[in-house]
């Protein structure tokens, strides 16, 4: 057994970490495009983006590794199954729990890593990801900005333009809510241009060949147009881009979501703690998620005999969706109170499980 144990196992290494580094670049490519723009065409440190690299791989890696594992136990067992390493491997006496046994102890070791991932790493890279945002926005404004999206990073203001190349900018539309609510002055120009003021966190952006809708405040819901040639307003951002960043619950470790608890709890027994015991329960229920994927996968893919590597990543693809499907089923009614919050978070661990356990017993008897 224990030369078979071996054998699995170093099987299994090298196909795991090539679906790692495959699934974690596929995953990566969208935001590896958004970094070199960054660098390129806004001139962030190359310091500030590698950070941010590295931030994104440990956030991703919550995701990539269970489904590398599995990728990796598809096509493994799905080749010996097809080759019939299995059958010899029973016909010899070995039961089929003894062929699964290495798989699932070594799923259940890396589903224990994975506390350590989800509750401890990813937390402190996402929240590391939000103050390197935060740095960029304060020392290259600029670079914070984005083209084509409504931006209320402003305080007061709500920016919209169609391009940015540099400092100019084309078709801008900015809103500015009044004190009152009840009326917008909206301000339309062909072209502008940001120019620094005197604070690195606050710039004026000049305008060309605009219009002002002005609320006439002797008439609701009535305004007055003036044009302008050349108008200039003083934009100032808010906290978070200059450099006041708070920890949100998805940032913190689980030892700081039960201080947070213990501290609203001392505030008022009233306050509504169900966000934070399910951002708890949600990592521990994800940590567990290699194991219960395993315990679907393993059986399928000896049931399947196919060692095909396409044949095996979709029917990756498609377990860890039917899991993600179930997670977000269950988030979502613990999120309204419809069932307790253990349940809705563990939910898709429980039907895994007990999916699992039914292809095995399956498997077991042919």
């Amino acid at each position: 057994m224990k030369i078979l144990r071996k054998y699995i196992i170093r099987e299994l290494i090298g196909p795991t970490f090539l679906s790692l580094i495959v699934l974690t670049f596929v995953m990566f490519t969208a935001r590896l495009l958004k970094l070199t723009d960054l660098v390129v065409n806004k001139g962030v440190s190359l310091i500030l983006v590698g950070k941010l690299f590295g931030g994104m791989i440990l956030f991703l890696l919550g995701y990539t590794v269970p489904m590398s594992v599995l990728t990796s136990v598809l096509l493994v067992f799905g080749k010996m199954s097809a080759d019939n390493e299995i059958a010899a491997m029973r016909a010899g006496g070995i039961s089929i729990y003894k062929i699964m046994y290495p798989v699932l102890f070594l799923s259940f070791i890396i589903s224990l890593f994975s506390i350590v991932l989800h509750d401890g790493i990813i937390p402190h890279a996402r929240f590391n990801m939000k103050k390197i945002i935060a740095e960029i926005g304060y020392k290259q404004p600029l670079a914070y900005l984005e083209a084509g999206t409504f931006i209320n990073s402003f305080s007061n203001y709500i920016l919209f333009f169609r391009d940015i190349e540099k400092n100019r900018v084309k078709d801008i539309v900015i809103y500015e809510p009044q004190e009152n609510k009840s009326s917008t002055r909206v301000i339309m120009a062909q072209e502008g241009e940001f120019v620094l003021g005197e604070k690195k966190d606050s710039f004026k952006l000049r305008l060309y060949d605009g219009s002002i809708d002005e609320p006439d405040s002797s008439k609701k819901a009535s305004s007055y147009r003036l044009d302008f040639k050349v108008y200039e307003t003083d934009l100032d951002f808010k906290g978070e881009t200059k450099g006041i960043i708070e920890k949100r619950i998805y940032h913190m470790t689980h030892r700081e979501l039960r201080h947070k608890m213990k501290e609203l709890k001392n505030i008022d027994e009233k306050i509504d703690l169900a966000p934070i015991i399910i951002e708890i329960n949600k990592r521990f229920s994800l940590s567990f998620s290699t194991f219960v994927l395993i315990l679907v996968g393993l059986p399928l893919a000896i049931k399947t005999r196919k060692s095909e590597k396409s044949v095996s990543f979709a029917l990756s693809l498609g377990i860890v969706i039917l899991y993600y499907v179930f997670f977000a089923g269950g988030e979502a009614l613990s999120q309204k109170g419809l069932i307790p919050v253990w349940i809705g978070t563990w939910i898709p661990n429980f039907i895994f499980m007990l999916l699992g356990g039914i292809l095995v017993l399956r498997v077991s008897r042919k």
